[in-house]
């Protein structure tokens, strides 16, 4: 009898303490759940704004239009974006750098190319980009036929 009521009262025990564990889960999983339902949100509302911020911009592989023939054309999407504070800087054709434009903010800018010769068709960009310990250059060069 004694074994009956051991048994039993270890059953009960048992039975209590996983009930707690499972509505402990139950409580987390709900929990989760919603997390995961504001990330899926957030990140519809990133594309979203991702879409309607950018431009398509075309560029033509060649400078000159051929008539009554295919001119082939390169697009791309473009976003306008916040970017953290970089700096531009011309590079010349010794490779020396000499800055432009200082913490600026914006993901696009104008520059006027000044050629020297009817042979100086390229220049040279750098951005440079601090984050914390970490310097990101980002180079474009640009060459015209």
């Amino acid at each position: 009898m004694k074994k009956i009521n051991f048994l039993l009262i270890f059953c009960i025990l048992s039975f209590s303490c996983n009930n707690e564990k499972v509505k402990g889960l139950e409580t987390r999983v709900s929990r989760l759940e919603k997390e995961n339902i504001k990330l899926k949100d957030s990140l519809k509302k990133l594309t979203y704004n991702m879409l309607i911020s950018s431009q398509l911009i075309g560029i033509p592989e060649e400078n000159n239009l051929k008539i009554n023939q295919k001119n082939k054309f390169k697009f791309f999407f473009y976003q306008e974006q916040k970017l953290p504070a970089y700096d531009i800087f011309e590079i010349d054709n010794k490779g020396e750098k000499k800055l432009l434009l200082k913490d600026y903010k914006k993901s696009d800018f104008y520059y006027d190319f000044i050629p020297k010769s009817n042979e100086d068709k390229s220049f040279k960009i750098k951005t440079l980009f601090y984050l914390d310990t970490v310097a990101i250059e980002i180079p474009g060069v640009i060459n015209m036929k």
